[in-house]
């Protein structure tokens, strides 16, 4: 371990917390004015965050705008806005044995936290939780991806230029830098990565007994029920699938559409890939809207799969077009996939789209159900009671119906896995009670006592009051 790194992810850590223990949590009023100073900063810097984006991802402007950009500022100005509502103490009703007592929760900072974020959306998944943890009066130290070097030099620039660093500091750097963070003891760590790397990071949490958030994955499936409109669920489903070169958590990994609608659904979704990203004679490697693979490393990873999968006895429907120097990864949609092929038991994570058929709903919720369970569910269906049953038996992160990706926006909705698809939740209210500690507060009069009333010797006054309150309690 390099000494520099050591001393400067200890020193940084020492600085946060020992600030936190001297002022017990950020003032509500100081929050809101680094919110407002945050929101100043990230739209000065636009086009400079936007450029780096494009740099590591090759996403384009609108693209850049819809998945990392707003997202953010929505954030802020909710933030901004219920603040003061979200720190109120909520007052707890009176129960028979509290008559005379006082309840309340007090929502207070964790302290010092920690933010490793990924290079998938590398703005909004690093800045939307630092709104949370400021929004809940935490300092905070960000481990920004090192697989997409310009954003997060860019946001270590912007940040550590304008703010404290016993508020927000961002540390650079490999996986060195993240390995030592994690030996310093902060009160919460907030991870958005793979399945693997988050049970490293709530092992090394576990040293300190600090709450985690784990932001993870898994092969979230698309389930399209008889009678739907193919032509619309596959519109979708590209739109959803192939955002960000497929390089998206939540994005659809497979299909599961009835047998009879299968040759409709391979020609419908060729079609809506047709219309996104071939404009006429002009190759889709040349479409400024199709985004890249994140580096080598996963280029081959997914090429691998794709390969494998075909030599297993996939049928290649449309795709498979790649460049390594480039990389380049055409969308790609594969069918007959052989149900042991690493592209059916591994989370893909890029623009390759299996597409299974089934013949009915139990065939579905079993296929769904032998595998772990999934950061999100689709389902297509114009059928209340078979939409039902799917909600009903299979379990995930969330859940969205005649739709793809719109729950990771929702404002008013937590976001989250459930087991090793993630732990806790975030956005909004949700990322700021992540961020918080609910501190149940009683408070007694000075003319009664409960203790002392429920102290020996039990005289027969009490005796009768402890049976009334089992009766009635």
């Amino acid at each position: 371990m390099d000494h520099h790194t050591e001393v400067c992810a200890g020193k940084i850590y020492a600085l946060q917390q020992n600030y936190q223990k001297s002022l017990g949590g950020i003032p509500v009023s100081l929050r809101l004015e680094l919110l407002k100073k945050l929101q100043r900063l990230i739209e000065t810097n636009r086009s400079k965050l936007q450029n780096a984006v494009n740099n590591d991802l090759g996403k384009s402007d609108a693209e850049f705008s819809i998945s990392e950009f707003t997202p953010v500022i929505h954030e802020i100005n909710q933030a901004k806005k219920k603040i003061f509502r979200w720190t109120k103490p909520i007052k707890a009703k009176r129960s028979l044995i509290y008559f005379a007592t006082k309840g309340y929760i007090r929502y207070e900072p964790k302290g010092a936290v920690l933010i490793i974020s990924p290079w998938n959306f590398p703005l909004n998944l690093t800045l939307a939780p630092l709104v949370s943890a400021i929004a809940a009066g935490n300092s905070v130290t960000i481990k920004p991806s090192e697989l997409s070097p310009a954003t997060s030099g860019v946001m270590a620039e912007i940040i550590n230029n304008n703010f404290d660093p016993h508020l927000i500091y961002v540390l650079t750097g490999g996986a060195e830098i993240a390995i030592e963070l994690q030996k310093q003891p902060y009160n919460h760590v907030f991870f958005t990565g793979s399945p693997a790397i988050g049970r490293k990071v709530m092992k090394a949490a576990s040293e300190h007994l600090a709450s985690v958030t784990l932001e993870l994955g898994g092969k979230s499936p698309v389930i399209i029920d008889r009678g739907t409109d193919i032509e619309d669920a596959a519109a979708k489903v590209a739109a959803g699938k192939f955002l960000n070169c497929g390089q998206t958590c939540i994005a659809p990994d497979y299909i599961l559409v009835h047998k009879s609608d299968e040759d409709n659904f391979l020609k419908a979704i060729t079609a809506a890939l047709k219309k996104s990203y071939y404009r006429g004679t002009i190759p889709v490697r040349q479409n400024p809207d199709y985004a890249r693979i994140i580096n080598k490393r996963h280029f081959h990873r997914l090429d691998s799969l794709l390969n494998e999968a075909i030599a297993d006895g996939a049928l290649l429907v449309t795709g498979g077009e790649r460049d390594e120097e480039s990389l380049f990864f055409e969308p790609t949609v594969l069918s007959r996939i052989n149900m042991q092929s690493a592209i059916m038991t591994d989370e893909i994570f890029g623009p390759v789209l299996p597409v299974l058929t089934y013949e009915d709903e139990s065939e579905v919720i079993d296929i769904i159900l032998g595998r772990p369970k999934p950061l999100s569910l689709y389902i297509f269906s114009k059928r209340e009671h078979i939409t039902a049953r799917y909600i009903n038996r299979i379990s995930s992160g969330n859940i969205c119906i005649n739709e793809v990706l719109i729950q990771f926006l929702h404002p008013n909705l937590p976001f989250g896995g459930i087991n090793t698809s993630g732990i806790g939740n975030s956005h909004g209210y949700y990322g700021f009670k992540a961020f918080s500690h609910e501190r149940a507060v009683v408070k007694q009069p000075l003319w009664f006592s409960l203790s002392r009333l429920l102290s020996p010797p039990f005289s027969p006054f009490v005796k009768r009051l402890i049976h009334i309150t089992e009766k009635y309690l």
